[in-house]
Protein backbone atom coordinates (compact mmCIF):
# COMPACT_ATOMS: atom_id res chain seq x y z
CA UNK A 1 0.00 0.00 0.00
CA UNK A 2 1.33 3.44 -0.89
CA UNK A 3 2.14 5.89 1.83
CA UNK A 4 -0.45 8.36 2.68
CA UNK A 5 0.57 12.05 2.78
CA UNK A 6 -1.77 15.04 3.33
CA UNK A 7 -1.63 16.96 -0.52
CA UNK A 8 -2.18 20.60 -0.18
CA UNK A 9 -3.77 20.31 -3.91
CA UNK A 10 -7.76 21.80 -4.15
CA UNK A 11 -7.67 22.32 -8.10
CA UNK A 12 -6.43 22.23 -11.72
CA UNK A 13 -7.99 24.55 -14.46
CA UNK A 14 -7.04 24.52 -17.98
CA UNK A 15 -9.17 27.16 -19.70
CA UNK A 16 -8.64 28.80 -23.37
CA UNK A 17 -9.60 31.94 -24.68
CA UNK A 18 -10.41 32.74 -27.82
CA UNK A 19 -12.35 35.75 -29.89
CA UNK A 20 -16.39 35.08 -29.25
CA UNK A 21 -18.02 33.14 -31.73
CA UNK A 22 -21.88 33.59 -31.56
CA UNK A 23 -22.42 29.98 -33.09
CA UNK A 24 -21.83 28.98 -29.71
CA UNK A 25 -25.01 29.85 -28.17
CA UNK A 26 -26.98 27.58 -30.57
CA UNK A 27 -24.79 24.42 -30.52
CA UNK A 28 -23.90 24.64 -26.60
CA UNK A 29 -26.98 22.05 -26.29
CA UNK A 30 -25.52 19.78 -28.87
CA UNK A 31 -22.08 20.08 -26.98
CA UNK A 32 -23.95 19.32 -23.88
CA UNK A 33 -25.60 15.90 -24.68
CA UNK A 34 -22.01 14.60 -25.41
CA UNK A 35 -21.02 14.68 -22.25
CA UNK A 36 -24.09 14.31 -20.42
CA UNK A 37 -24.19 11.44 -19.19
CA UNK A 38 -20.19 11.73 -17.63
CA UNK A 39 -21.80 15.38 -16.39
CA UNK A 40 -25.75 15.60 -15.56
CA UNK A 41 -25.59 19.25 -14.16
CA UNK A 42 -26.23 22.33 -15.83
CA UNK A 43 -25.50 26.02 -13.89
CA UNK A 44 -26.58 28.82 -16.06
CA UNK A 45 -25.01 32.38 -15.09
CA UNK A 46 -25.99 34.01 -12.64
CA UNK A 47 -25.97 37.85 -14.02
CA UNK A 48 -25.19 41.10 -11.89
CA UNK A 49 -26.22 44.61 -13.38
CA UNK A 50 -23.69 45.66 -16.04
CA UNK A 51 -22.69 42.03 -16.95
CA UNK A 52 -22.51 40.73 -20.59
CA UNK A 53 -24.62 37.14 -19.89
CA UNK A 54 -23.23 36.18 -23.17
CA UNK A 55 -19.76 35.68 -22.17
CA UNK A 56 -20.77 33.59 -18.82
CA UNK A 57 -19.80 30.61 -18.79
CA UNK A 58 -22.62 27.56 -18.70
CA UNK A 59 -21.29 24.85 -16.46
CA UNK A 60 -21.68 21.29 -16.89
CA UNK A 61 -20.60 18.98 -13.86
CA UNK A 62 -20.63 15.97 -12.35
CA UNK A 63 -23.33 15.42 -9.06
CA UNK A 64 -20.48 16.31 -6.80
CA UNK A 65 -19.31 19.04 -8.40
CA UNK A 66 -15.50 17.70 -8.44
CA UNK A 67 -15.51 17.96 -12.17
CA UNK A 68 -16.87 20.63 -14.08
CA UNK A 69 -16.40 21.91 -17.94
CA UNK A 70 -17.40 25.43 -18.58
CA UNK A 71 -18.54 26.88 -22.06
CA UNK A 72 -18.83 30.56 -23.12
CA UNK A 73 -18.74 32.53 -26.30
CA UNK A 74 -14.89 33.33 -25.92
CA UNK A 75 -13.51 30.52 -23.45
CA UNK A 76 -13.40 26.93 -22.86
CA UNK A 77 -12.80 26.09 -19.58
CA UNK A 78 -12.00 22.47 -17.49
CA UNK A 79 -11.48 22.26 -14.11
CA UNK A 80 -11.57 18.88 -11.37
CA UNK A 81 -11.12 19.00 -7.44
CA UNK A 82 -10.16 15.60 -7.86
CA UNK A 83 -6.72 15.36 -9.68
CA UNK A 84 -5.73 11.63 -11.02
CA UNK A 85 -2.41 14.02 -12.62
CA UNK A 86 -1.24 16.14 -15.24
CA UNK A 87 -1.72 13.37 -18.30
CA UNK A 88 -5.79 12.82 -17.38
CA UNK A 89 -6.62 15.91 -16.93
CA UNK A 90 -4.88 17.31 -20.57
CA UNK A 91 -6.30 14.50 -22.09
CA UNK A 92 -10.21 15.29 -21.04
CA UNK A 93 -9.38 18.93 -21.78
CA UNK A 94 -8.28 18.11 -25.17
CA UNK A 95 -10.79 15.78 -26.12
CA UNK A 96 -12.99 18.70 -25.41
CA UNK A 97 -11.56 21.07 -26.96
CA UNK A 98 -11.67 18.36 -30.06
CA UNK A 99 -15.41 18.84 -29.82
CA UNK A 100 -15.34 22.32 -29.79
CA UNK A 101 -12.82 22.43 -32.50
CA UNK A 102 -14.39 20.72 -35.02
CA UNK A 103 -17.78 22.49 -34.80
CA UNK A 104 -16.01 26.23 -34.70
CA UNK A 105 -12.32 26.10 -36.48
CA UNK A 106 -10.48 28.16 -33.96
CA UNK A 107 -7.10 29.61 -34.97
CA UNK A 108 -6.06 31.60 -32.68
CA UNK A 109 -6.12 31.70 -28.92
CA UNK A 110 -6.59 35.39 -26.97
CA UNK A 111 -4.85 32.94 -23.80
CA UNK A 112 -4.25 29.81 -22.67
CA UNK A 113 -4.20 29.22 -19.26
CA UNK A 114 -3.13 26.91 -16.39
CA UNK A 115 -4.08 26.81 -12.81
CA UNK A 116 -3.43 25.61 -9.76
CA UNK A 117 -4.54 26.09 -6.36
CA UNK A 118 -3.49 24.50 -2.73
CA UNK A 119 -4.26 25.10 0.34
CA UNK A 120 -1.54 24.37 3.19
CA UNK A 121 -3.42 23.82 6.55
CA UNK A 122 -1.61 23.59 9.99
CA UNK A 123 -0.37 20.21 9.55
CA UNK A 124 1.11 20.99 5.89
CA UNK A 125 2.98 24.26 6.70
CA UNK A 126 5.73 22.50 7.06
CA UNK A 127 6.00 21.02 3.98
CA UNK A 128 6.84 24.50 2.90
CA UNK A 129 10.17 25.24 3.17
CA UNK A 130 11.44 27.88 5.78
CA UNK A 131 13.76 29.49 5.20
CA UNK A 132 13.17 29.91 1.95
CA UNK A 133 15.03 31.67 -1.42
CA UNK A 134 11.33 32.69 -2.74
CA UNK A 135 10.65 36.03 -2.02
CA UNK A 136 6.80 35.77 -1.50
CA UNK A 137 7.70 32.68 0.81
CA UNK A 138 10.44 34.71 3.08
CA UNK A 139 7.91 37.43 3.57
CA UNK A 140 4.60 34.72 4.70
CA UNK A 141 6.98 33.24 6.99
CA UNK A 142 8.19 36.85 8.43
CA UNK A 143 4.48 37.54 8.48
CA UNK A 144 1.85 37.42 11.65
CA UNK A 145 -1.59 37.07 10.74
CA UNK A 146 -3.64 38.29 7.46
CA UNK A 147 -1.69 38.08 4.74
CA UNK A 148 -1.94 38.57 1.01
CA UNK A 149 0.49 38.97 -1.53
CA UNK A 150 0.38 39.01 -5.78
CA UNK A 151 3.30 38.61 -7.56
CA UNK A 152 4.09 38.40 -11.47
CA UNK A 153 6.69 36.73 -12.83
CA UNK A 154 7.78 36.43 -16.51
CA UNK A 155 9.36 33.12 -17.66
CA UNK A 156 10.44 33.53 -21.75
CA UNK A 157 6.81 34.69 -22.60
CA UNK A 158 5.10 33.24 -20.16
CA UNK A 159 3.06 35.11 -17.63
CA UNK A 160 3.26 33.60 -14.64
CA UNK A 161 1.35 35.12 -11.49
CA UNK A 162 1.15 34.00 -7.77
CA UNK A 163 -0.81 34.28 -5.15
CA UNK A 164 -0.37 34.21 -1.50
CA UNK A 165 -3.67 34.72 0.90
CA UNK A 166 -3.95 33.59 4.61
CA UNK A 167 -7.41 35.20 5.91
CA UNK A 168 -7.66 36.79 9.25
CA UNK A 169 -8.10 34.03 12.42
CA UNK A 170 -7.80 31.49 10.08
CA UNK A 171 -5.07 28.62 10.04
CA UNK A 172 -4.60 28.13 6.52
CA UNK A 173 -3.12 29.38 3.56
CA UNK A 174 -3.93 29.60 -0.15
CA UNK A 175 -1.15 28.96 -2.50
CA UNK A 176 -2.47 29.71 -6.16
CA UNK A 177 -0.41 29.43 -9.00
CA UNK A 178 -1.52 30.55 -12.94
CA UNK A 179 0.27 30.86 -15.75
CA UNK A 180 -0.43 32.22 -19.42
CA UNK A 181 0.18 32.60 -22.92
CA UNK A 182 -1.44 35.25 -24.64
CA UNK A 183 -2.13 35.78 -28.72
CA UNK A 184 -1.41 31.85 -29.21
CA UNK A 185 -1.78 29.84 -32.61
CA UNK A 186 -4.02 27.06 -31.54
CA UNK A 187 -2.05 24.58 -33.92
CA UNK A 188 0.00 23.04 -30.82
CA UNK A 189 -2.36 23.31 -28.03
CA UNK A 190 -0.77 20.35 -26.63
CA UNK A 191 2.66 21.17 -26.20
CA UNK A 192 1.65 24.63 -25.01
CA UNK A 193 -0.31 23.12 -22.23
CA UNK A 194 2.82 21.12 -21.22
CA UNK A 195 4.91 24.06 -21.41
CA UNK A 196 2.79 26.06 -19.16
CA UNK A 197 2.20 22.92 -16.69
CA UNK A 198 6.09 22.56 -16.28
CA UNK A 199 6.42 26.18 -15.62
CA UNK A 200 3.98 25.65 -12.88
CA UNK A 201 5.16 22.40 -11.06
CA UNK A 202 9.12 23.05 -11.27
CA UNK A 203 8.00 26.16 -9.28
CA UNK A 204 5.88 24.58 -7.09
CA UNK A 205 8.04 21.62 -6.04
CA UNK A 206 10.65 24.61 -5.84
CA UNK A 207 8.81 25.68 -2.55
CA UNK A 208 8.37 22.67 -1.00
CA UNK A 209 10.74 20.43 1.60
CA UNK A 210 12.95 18.10 -0.51
CA UNK A 211 11.85 15.20 1.48
CA UNK A 212 8.15 16.14 0.80
CA UNK A 213 9.09 16.81 -2.49
CA UNK A 214 10.69 13.54 -3.18
CA UNK A 215 7.72 11.70 -1.36
CA UNK A 216 5.37 12.87 -3.86
CA UNK A 217 7.11 12.35 -7.36
CA UNK A 218 8.04 8.66 -5.44
CA UNK A 219 3.98 8.11 -5.57
CA UNK A 220 3.43 9.89 -8.86
CA UNK A 221 5.80 7.26 -10.29
CA UNK A 222 4.26 4.09 -8.55
CA UNK A 223 0.55 4.54 -8.91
Amino acid sequence: MAEFIKIPFREAAIEIRFPGDARIDSWRGEFQQTIRARLPQLLVPNIQPGEAVALRHYQFTNEAQTEIVSLALNSLAYAVTEYAGWEIVRTEYLRLWTKLQEQMSIRQASRIGIRYTNLFDSDTYRYLQNPSSKSYLAAFFESSGEFELKTILKRENINFLIRIIKPENQDFLIFDLDASLLNQSTAKIEATLNRLHTIIENEFFSCLEPEFRDRILHLSEVS
